[in-house]
C-alpha cells in the first residue's frame, strides 16, 4: 500500500472498559467477556479510492477504475476523529470424556466485533466468527479437528470493498518429548483442508493474495 500520513495529528487517547465472566462445572467450562473502547481521536489509515502509479515523473494517482491503475498500489490516508470499538468472545469447552489416560473436548466458540467512526464503520474489521474443534490428548499425544465459519463482512468504510464468507478446515497431531530438563513439542499441521479461496477482511492484500490453499506443516518447539 502507498500510505500518507499526517504529521499534524494529535496523540490518540482511548478509555477501555472490559468485563469478564467465567463458569466451570463438570461437563462444561465457559468463559465469556465483553469490552468497549471510546477514542477522542482515534488513528487509523483510511482507503481513499485512489491507486499510487510510479511513472517516469514520479508517483501519480489515479481512480482506481482507471485501465492504468493495474499494478499500482492502493493508497490510504491517515485520518483521525472520534471512535467506538465494542466486542465480546465467547469460548465454551464441553468435557465428552476425561480419564486417567486420555480426554475428549468440544469446544465451541464465537467472537463479535464493532467499530464505528465518525463516518461509518472502520476499515479492516474483522467479521464475525464461529469455531467448532474437537480435541483430543492421551498422555504425550494431542490431535484437533477445527471448523472455523467467518461470516461476510458488509460493514465497511467508504471506498472499502465488502468481504464474502469463508469456512476454514484444519487439523493438528503433536507429540511432546521430555528430555532431561528441555521439553520438545512436535507437530504436523494441515491447513485449509477443504482447499478454499479465503482472503481476510482484515489483511491489506486481500486483493492480491490469498490465503494459502491446502498445506501442511511440521515443526518442533523446544522449551527450556
Amino acid at each position: 500500500s502507498y500510505e500518507v500520513g499526517d504529521a499534524t495529528l494529535d496523540r490518540e487517547k482511548v478509555t477501555h472498559a472490559e468485563l469478564g465472566l467465567r463458569a466451570k462445572t463438570r461437563p462444561l467450562t465457559a468463559e465469556l467477556s465483553v469490552f468497549v473502547q471510546d477514542f477522542g481521536n482515534h488513528l487509523h489509515d483510511s482507503p481513499t479510492g485512489l491507486v499510487a502509479i510510479e511513472g517516469d515523473d514520479g508517483i501519480e494517482f489515479v481512480d482506481t477504475s482507471s485501465p492504468a491503475a493495474a499494478g499500482g498500489l492502493p493508497v490510504y490516508r491517515m485520518t483521525q476523529g472520534a471512535a467506538r470499538i465494542s466486542g465480546l468472545e465467547l469460548d465454551t469447552r464441553w468435557h465428552l470424556h476425561h480419564g486417567e489416560l486420555h480426554s475428549l473436548d468440544l469446544r465451541v466458540a464465537a467472537d463479535l466485533v464493532r467499530a464505528t467512526g465518525d463516518e461509518g464503520p472502520l476499515p479492516r474489521i474483522p467479521p464475525a466468527r464461529t469455531t467448532v474443534a474437537l480435541e483430543w490428548r492421551q498422555g504425550p499425544w494431542g490431535a484437533s479437528l477445527e471448523w472455523r465459519h467467518a461470516f461476510a463482512q458488509r460493514r465497511v468504510a467508504a471506498n472499502e470493498e465488502t468481504s464474502p464468507s469463508h469456512e476454514l478446515v484444519s487439523a493438528a497431531l503433536t507429540h511432546c518429548l521430555r528430555l532431561g530438563k528441555l521439553e520438545a513439542d512436535l507437530f504436523l499441521r494441515a491447513s485449509n483442508l477443504l482447499d478454499r479461496e479465503i482472503r481476510p477482511h482484515t489483511s491489506f492484500l486481500r486483493d492480491l493474495a490469498p490465503l494459502p490453499g491446502r498445506s501442511f506443516s511440521s515443526g518442533v518447539t523446544l522449551r527450556f
